[in-house]
């Protein structure tokens, strides 16, 4: 009565406590997104403009990178691909054969690289014979796969205008910079350029090549802003209106027939952008622009409630959440809160059995009423066998207070596996007498090295495995402790053939308080702090413990402890021996050879 009586005020202060929060917070929240919609009428349009902004500038920096990209790819000739009779200087003579060989690896690299933007490839070299040095322009020529002269090519006034400065640097051996750049000097021919430098990083040719502006306007621009626009305008791309047109964007109503290179809608006449922005690296004369269908502020104010609203359902959607999660919580502090209960209810059927034995059998022998001698060893044994199992309840509270606030500590030494088994197998030797439990000791055959470990503590860790072990044993009376040595490990297993372990309930058992809900269990008395120990413990010492468990068909503990990387005293001795219900044990059981 009492527990459901502090359930029930945990959660009327629970709900007292929480509805106001969230009402409160409701509230508040409500209050913020009314306020920051009267602030989006305000701001709506410069937000507008700036998205345009960002849009414009986004565009035009991903057309040049394609551009730029290509370029610096397709006009990165290596120096060596050119033969020079001195740095920057090539060999020529009159029919400007020695020219073209020298330059004709050029080939070879322009071969191999494909870029649909560029109409033709060039190299540019200052040449040398005995009339005086000049500038000569070769072109690529795919068809015979060779470096060409062409001097009626449309390009070469744009191209000799643009390599006049590059020949003065080459001359003078100087170092400029290395990457690529536009030239559209005449905006009939556009040239992208690239100087080509020895290691000394003086500049000793040029690559080059002319720019497509078909493919300009028809396949590296409109990917671009169709993809963009979906970006920066993700519910209102077909809203928006995008042109490029050649030149800056006229302000009469209709622009002159053939200026307007591309638009998202053909169908808008007389388009006047709200901004518009110049593109780069070689394609300045084309200018971009956008403007909206319409001003739609209206709509951009119910969208942006409806964000809004949603985030307010979300709020009170966390909010719920935060109620339950603090309900949960309760409900797992009154969980603890019982279990605790029923820990001092055990521990003190723990306390009071054993302390009841001793007294009945105690005051039995104080008043002389046993005479005989076997009779008087048998309860000296019972008195010694309930005093060490008050003795470990009474280390397990005190280990688990230490544990608890952080005070254990470990005095690490040296020690041999077998004489841990041994010292647990004597601490629980009267209790299996009792209960008529046999205790099987299995050792490998080859030594088991030496493990660092508190004697003390890991002493009392096999003797709750071997205590659980004979609690849940149930009709089967024998109990396997198995030594072995493998991946690096001391393994000391405990295997009962008792009652079992359901899965579900194997990664819970090793919680403080804990105790398995089958009814077979809760009908052994226990404090639930027997297993949460051990783990302590077997941690502590760099270890780890398992289960292996099945229901009804017993379980095996196993804890894994590292090797000593200092070989200590091992134990020689080979085989098994078995602590019989009678109480025999072999002399030599704690002992090492």
């Amino acid at each position: 009565m009492a527990a459901d009586r502090i359930k029930n005020l945990l959660r009327k202060r629970w709900l007292w406590v929480a509805v106001p929060v969230a009402l409160v917070s409701l509230a508040m929240i409500f209050i913020a997104q009314y306020r920051s919609l009267r602030t989006l009428e305000q701001t709506l349009p410069a937000y507008r403009r700036e998205t345009m902004s960002q849009y414009l500038k986004e565009v035009t920096y991903n057309v040049v990178e394609i551009y730029s990209k290509n370029s610096e790819r397709v006009l990165a000739v290596p120096p060596s691909a050119i033969t020079f009779v001195k740095p920057g200087i090539v060999a020529n003579n009159a029919d400007g054969s020695a020219c073209q060989q020298a330059v004709a690896p050029v080939a070879a690299f322009f071969k191999q690289q494909e870029f649909a933007g560029a109409k033709r490839y060039f190299v540019a070299v200052v040449t040398e014979r005995n009339s005086g040095s000049g500038g000569e322009i070769l072109f690529y020529d795919p068809a015979k796969q060779t470096m060409v002269f062409d001097p009626k090519a449309p390009e070469m006034r744009a191209i000799n205008v643009a390599m006049a400065p590059y020949f003065v640097y080459i001359r003078a051996g100087a170092m400029i910079m290395l990457s690529s750049n536009a030239v559209d000097r005449d905006p009939n021919t556009r040239l992208l350029v690239k100087p080509i430098v020895n290691q000394e990083k003086n500049v000793i040719a040029i690559a080059g090549l002319v720019l497509d502006p078909k493919w300009f306007e028809e396949q590296a621009v409109p990917p671009v802003i169709h993809d963009n626009l979906k970006k920066f305008f993700p519910t209102e791309f077909n809203d928006a209106v995008v042109v490029v047109q050649y030149g800056d964007f006229m302000k009469e109503e209709n622009p002159k027939e053939g200026w307007r290179v591309f638009s998202t809608d053909p169908t808008v006449k007389g388009f006047m952008p709200e901004l518009k922005w110049r593109f780069d690296f070689g394609f300045r004369h084309y200018a971009l622009g956008i403007a909206m269908r319409s001003e739609n502020a209206a709509q951009w104010a119910r969208r942006y409630f409806i964000f809004n609203l949603s985030l307010t359902i979300i709020g009170a959607l966390s909010l719920l959440a935060t109620l339950y999660l603090g309900l949960r919580t309760a409900t797992r502090e009154m969980k603890l809160l019982q279990m605790k209960t029923d820990f001092v209810a055990n521990v003190s059927h723990e306390l009071r059995t054993p302390l009841a034995s001793i007294r009945v059998f105690g005051e039995m022998l104080k008043l002389g009423r046993v005479k005989d001698q076997e009779k008087m060893r048998e309860y000296g044994g019972y008195i010694e066998t309930q005093g060490r199992r008050l003795t470990q309840v009474i280390n397990n509270i005190l280990d688990f207070s230490r544990i608890e606030s952080g005070k254990k500590e470990y005095n690490f030494g040296p020690a041999d596996a077998r004489e841990l088994i041994a010292d647990a197998i004597e601490a629980t030797k009267g209790r299996a007498n009792q209960s008529g439990h046999a205790i099987r000791f299995s050792q490998p055959d080859k030594a088991v090295p030496a493990i660092s470990v508190d004697f003390e503590s890991m002493s009392l860790a096999l003797t709750n495995l071997l205590d659980n072990a004979m609690k849940y044993s149930g009709e089967a009376k024998e109990i396997e402790i198995r030594l072995e040595q493998k991946d690096g490990f001391v393994r000391m297993a405990v295997t009962d053939h008792g009652i079992g372990i359901p899965r579900e309930e194997q990664k819970k058992i090793f919680e403080k308080f804990y105790r398995v809900s089958t009814g077979l269990v809760h009908d052994v008395k226990g404090s639930g702090l027997g297993l949460s120990i051990v783990q302590h413990i077997v941690e502590a010492h760099g270890g780890r413990i398992t289960v292996e468990s099945e229901a009804g068909q017993g379980s095996t503990f196993t804890i894994h402890l590292p090797v000593q990387e200092e070989r200590g005293t091992t134990n020689e001795e080979k085989g098994s021996f078995v602590v019989p219900p009678s109480g025999g044990f072999p002399a030599n059981a704690g002992t090492t050879n």
